[in-house]
């Protein structure tokens, strides 16, 4: 945490984040080095919450794994009925001490007992994240959210859009999109494998689905080739079944809803949409993917300038990459 100021930049996200409290929130604060420590425990005293992020010092180890339980612990001891309990965990994800595996973690985690599901948010901090695996691992089996800041400047992206944890609108989210063979051919999810579910498991309760925020989106892309054009024999691509359990009471509601032949125009696509698939273009060409359709210059060409720096970036760090790696990413 003592390189590029990692540490400063946790305590400025959390005062932004203390900001956005109100008196019926309680914090508690755990430390983690080579242990972890409750440095606070739950107060809706934000002054002293302050204090104590004032006085933290970088340490020479990480036990991330301890931290993690610990404040689980302290969360499930101090909920309250009515609350909304979650762990965020700021960490630069170098991991050096205790458990570093992910799913003993977690392992540790399914021992705490608690009135209530506590949720895991992680948040890798600095310009390298050397494991966010761990982080994003975390995260993704307890149905929370990972995000990733580089600077404290981007703490009110992270707040308002990538980790909405202050207003939850629905836990354990699934959903299932089911395919008209006579309308689509073949189709591939791009990405999403850290959130893929067996399609036994979308009904089946005990298996965990996604925290949903206030304000918060997620965007699956898929890759169709269609068997006809206008969709099968009722118009419609397919369906896509929703599914998830109001926050405050548990109850589970599940709707579904058509896919119109519409969506698969060009008509249909919006700029927001067209960024993501070209984003997601980037990450194949970048990973040497066998499926990756275009190359780094045909991904700048398709937005209106805004990843251009991005791609340029890529395009230099690739410079030294074998030339069966660099076929993908030239023009």
């Amino acid at each position: 945490m003592a390189d590029d100021d990692r540490l400063g930049t946790v305590v400025r996200v959390l005062d932004e984040f203390l900001d956005r409290l109100d008196a019926r929130d309680q914090v508690a604060v755990v430390t983690f080095t080579d242990d972890a420590t409750l440095a606070l425990g739950h107060t809706s005293d934000l002054g002293r919450v302050r204090d104590v992020l004032a006085g933290l010092r970088p340490q020479g180890s990480t036990n991330t794994g301890a931290g993690v339980v610990l404040g689980h612990e302290t969360a499930a001891a101090g909920h309250r009925p009515g609350d909304h309990s979650s762990v965020v965990v700021l960490a630069d994800g170098m991991a050096n001490e205790g458990v570093t595996d992910p799913h003993r973690i977690l392992e540790e985690l399914d021992r705490i007992d608690g009135p209530a599901r506590v949720v895991t948010h992680t948040v890798g901090i600095g310009r390298e994240v050397y494991n966010d695996a761990l982080l994003s691992t975390l995260a993704n089996v307890s149905g929370g959210t990972y995000a990733y800041v580089e600077r404290s400047a981007q703490a009110d992206r992270l707040f308002d859009r990538d980790l909405p944890l202050l207003w939850p609108v629905a836990h354990d989210v699934k959903t299932q999109v089911s395919f008209d063979p006579g309308a689509v051919r073949s189709w591939r999810l791009i990405g999403y494998e850290s959130r893929a579910l067996a399609a036994e498991d979308f009904r089946d309760d005990a298996v965990s689905g996604a925290y949903l925020g206030a304000g918060h989106a997620v965007t699956a892309l898929y890759e169709l080739d269609l068997a006809v054009e206008g969709g099968g024999a009722d118009g419609d691509l397919g369906t896509v079944a929703l599914r998830w359990a109001d926050p405050d009471t548990g109850e589970v509601t599940e709707r579904e809803v058509a896919l119109p032949a519409s969506l698969a125009t060009e008509d249909a696509t919006s700029p927001t949409f067209d960024d993501a698939a070209a984003m997601a273009a980037l990450v194949e060409a970048l990973r040497g993917s066998p499926h990756a359709l275009v190359n780094l210059e045909q991904v700048a060409q398709r937005t209106d300038g805004g990843l251009a720096d991005l791609v340029e970036a890529a395009r230099s760090a690739f410079q030294g990459a074998t030339p069966q790696r660099r076929a993908y990413v030239e023009p």
